[in-house]
């Protein structure tokens, strides 16, 4: 038990540094996060390729790629991730706020399995 909450502590603590609350977090982008993570793609799109014109956000590109790469929109998705690194010569996908809820549902089961013993 001791092992799991600690664990779970330094996954948090590495968590909040890697995604830092943002106070001024853009409804746009998070509006296509949600939708991203329902499969909206082509909304995704539509939202983010508006929005990249008035903030170059590598996060926005990459998402947007993303999208047109589910879309099976290859060469248009291709544009996007380099824009991305264009951008954001660091930038890294793990960055994005979509994937939270992976990390989220890894956390959620570890702290079943550990109260289960």
């Amino acid at each position: 038990m001791k092992k799991i909450f600690i664990a779970v502590f330094l996954l948090s603590a590495f968590l909040i540094v890697l995604f830092p609350l943002d106070s001024k977090a853009d409804s746009a982008l998070d509006k296509a996060v949600e939708l991203y993570s329902h499969g909206n793609y082509e909304q995704v799109v539509g939202i983010l390729s508006e929005y990249v014109q008035r903030d170059p956000d590598p996060s926005a590109y990459w998402l947007t790629g993303y999208s047109l790469y589910k879309l099976k929109r290859f060469d248009e998705s291709d544009k996007y991730f380099r824009d991305a690194y264009l951008v954001d010569p660091d930038y890294s996908p793990t960055q994005i706020r979509a994937f939270m809820p992976k990390v989220e549902e890894i956390i959620r089961k570890a702290v079943e399995k550990s109260s289960s013993r």
